[in-house]
């Protein structure tokens, strides 16, 4: 699952809004929005805030997202 898919799921199974969520992970609702829908990556302190937040390590996390894709597939939409 991409970090935005995690995210999302996360937000699903505690009944949390994004705006929740962005609270916890001092990031703003917009960014939480666009990583969710795949259109940003974080930065490595937001990367380590999401990790805790949803209970991984950060670099867990970040071998999640990309072995969700194939080395065709676009990883950061820009």
């Amino acid at each position: 699952m991409t970090i935005g898919q995690l995210v999302k799921r996360h937000c699903e199974e505690n009944k949390i809004s994004h705006f929740e969520f962005a609270d916890m992970v001092n990031m703003t609702p917009c960014s939480v929005s666009r990583l969710v829908r795949n259109e940003w990556f974080p930065a490595i302190p937001y990367i380590k805030n999401i990790a805790k937040v949803l209970g991984m390590s950060y670099m867990e996390l970040i071998s999640e997202h990309f072995s969700t894709f194939d080395n065709d597939d676009e990883v950061i939409k820009v």
